[in-house]
């Protein structure tokens, strides 16, 4: 299958998974008890006159769902919701007040700011320790950073952000507090990238054992070739499962991570919108944030995929 083809078929295919999301999104909605509902009866059986109670209700929740089209056939609903989605109208949040777009817009950058740097950090650094501890097994300086990273990768991730902040000054005063978003950035980078630098390691020196004592590295170390190069050399034999492993741990830790950390430090990203929205049952964000997030897993897939297809052009036989 030539390249482009390869390409168009993961495309459309990423698009495909995009559209069942939504699809399912919206039958978690339309199919479901709306929450909302339960609300605004209470809020107008608070405000009515002593007897009318029932009266109320039934008038607030027949104004609620004519303005929100909720009376309207499920297919019209369905359609409706498609296009709104596909046109960047998601709604109204009634906890920033603002529309769904516009509250992710202004938050998404601040969770972006530190989660790029953090994986970053960690597929380079995590990449670059387990081919060194591989090629130096049994070493101190292996050893230390194997057991380091171990010992970070099994403390949870809220322990370091709430531990950190509060030990870090007693060492080094308020030097901290001069470094320019600290605790928006690169705390929550360190943090994260360090969780996803060990998982890292541990996949790149298994990965890296399995070719550190083959043949055609014994033939390039008889060359006279640098560790560097060796290193090179196994590296672009175990680059294909390491990306593979990299991204399935990095969709499976990154999202949960994102929550707790926002939850914690004085973030105010999408996670942190994301749980005051479940807390305050906004559910137009609530959906909004889940799109997103779905969005991103959908994304690191094609990534995945297309990373595949450069690193093994066999992927096109496919």
């Amino acid at each position: 299958m030539p390249p482009w083809k390869h390409v168009t078929k993961r495309v459309l295919f990423a698009a495909f998974a995009m559209y069942l999301v939504v699809s399912v999104t919206f039958g978690l909605v339309a199919l479901t008890e709306d929450p909302n509902e339960a609300q605004v009866a209470h809020q107008a059986t608070e405000e009515a006159s002593p007897g009318q109670e029932e009266e109320a209700v039934e008038e607030a929740l027949s104004d609620y769902r004519e303005r929100n089209n909720l009376d309207d056939p499920i297919t019209e609903r369905y359609v409706r919701w498609v296009v709104g989605i596909a046109t960047l109208d998601w709604g109204y949040s009634t906890t920033q007040n603002a529309p769904v777009t516009d509250v992710i817009q202004r938050t998404l950058p601040a969770t972006i700011a530190y989660v790029l740097p953090a994986m970053l950090f960690a597929l380079v650094g995590g990449v670059g320790l387990g081919v060194f501890s591989a090629m130096n097994d049994g070493t101190v300086i292996e050893r230390f950073s194997t057991g380091g990273l171990s010992l970070a990768y099994g403390v949870p991730n809220f322990w370091w952000a709430l531990v950190i902040p509060m030990v870090a000054p007693r060492f080094v005063g308020d030097a901290l507090s001069s470094i320019p978003e600290f605790q928006t950035i690169v705390l929550p980078a360190g943090i994260l990238g360090t969780s996803l630098m060990a998982a890292q390691l541990r996949y790149a020196r298994a990965e890296s054992n399995e070719y550190v004592n083959r043949e055609f590295v014994k033939l390039v170390r008889a060359k006279g070739a640098s560790n560097v190069r060796v290193g090179r050399h196994v590296l672009r034999n175990a680059a294909l499962p390491l990306f593979s492993l990299f991204f399935v741990e990095l969709l499976g830790v990154l999202v949960v991570n994102v929550f707790v950390l926002e939850q914690i430090l004085p973030i105010g990203g999408i996670g942190a919108v994301g749980l005051r929205a479940i807390n305050d049952r906004d559910m137009a964000l609530i959906i909004g944030v889940a799109i997103v997030t779905a969005f991103a897993g959908i994304v690191g897939s094609l990534v995945q995929d297309l990373a595949h297809l450069s690193l093994d052009p066999r992927v096109e036989a496919d």
